[in-house]
């Protein structure tokens, strides 16, 4: 866990979020997406964090990645993007981000909306596929969307 060890303001931050985010496409381990999460607690790095359109984009696609053995990478990208909302510094970029928002919204949404639109081509998609029909895979997945769209609510 070396990235612990490297948080906002020290100059390799940036560079640090930005191999996350290019690094976040192996998604055999959690150990990637518990290292944005490990970012993501520590409030400091959270308006950094937002301004790398990268990192979010990443976020955003670790969130609905994957199948029904991936759970714990989209919940732990989940709880990273619930941490961005919690700052005002920061909520309001996660707000604008519009893979964030079309991310948190897709598996926010019931069962038949998802497996209606589970198309990658659909244009209303934004190139965000939900694979496993959308279902939350666990109740706390409910709760820490619920969160995070409540946070974003007041900057909307």
């Amino acid at each position: 866990w070396l990235s612990a060890d490297i948080l906002y303001p020290r100059r390799c931050h940036k560079a640090l979020l930005q191999a996350l985010a290019i690094a976040s496409k192996w998604t055999k381990t959690t150990s990637i997406v518990a290292a944005i999460r490990s970012q993501a607690a520590q409030s400091d790095n959270r308006k950094s964090m937002a301004h790398n359109a990268d990192l979010m984009n990443a976020l955003a696609r670790l969130c609905v990645t994957g199948g029904i053995n991936d759970h714990d990478l989209r919940f732990i990208a989940l709880e990273a993007i619930e941490f961005l909302t919690l700052d005002s510094n920061s909520r309001t970029l996660v707000g604008e981000n519009k893979l964030i928002m079309d991310a948190l919204t897709k598996r926010g949404l019931d069962n038949e909306y998802n497996s209606n639109n589970n198309n990658e081509d659909d244009d209303d998609n934004m190139g965000i596929e939900i694979d496993g029909g959308g279902q939350f895979d666990r109740a706390e997945d409910k709760d820490v969307i619920q969160c995070a769209l409540a946070n974003l609510f007041g900057v909307m």
